[in-house]
């Protein structure tokens, strides 16, 4: 039986660009495609990619805050469900959803 996977599904991670000076702070979003391992990207505000990570770890403070105090710390996350072992598992994202952070829905498979 064949099995069919999900080609609308995206992990994503989150980056300042190393071009920028310390008083700029857009964020680029990077969701990859789990099918294909295609990739589309955004520009994001810091208030968008904290509401991003707030609505990944449902509103979870403590999980936001630290996930945010790393993101700018390192200038980087990968936004990780739960880690097994020493290989972590990344949260999925449907296109749909990414669109409602500002991907282009034209970018991604749905």
């Amino acid at each position: 039986m064949p099995h069919n996977k999900p080609i609308n599904h995206y992990t994503l991670e989150l980056e300042i660009p190393r071009e920028q000076d310390s008083s700029i702070r857009s964020v680029r979003g990077i969701a990859t495609n789990t099918d294909d391992r295609s990739t589309a990207e955004t520009t994001l505000t810091l208030q968008q990619a904290r509401s991003l990570v707030d609505h990944t770890y449902g509103g979870v403070e403590t999980v936001v805050a630290e996930c945010m105090e790393q993101f700018d710390e390192n200038g980087y996350i990968s936004l990780v469900a739960q880690f097994r072992g020493t290989k972590p598992d990344l949260c999925i994202f449907t296109s749909q959803e990414l669109a409602t952070f500002g991907f282009n829905l034209d970018e991604l498979r749905q």
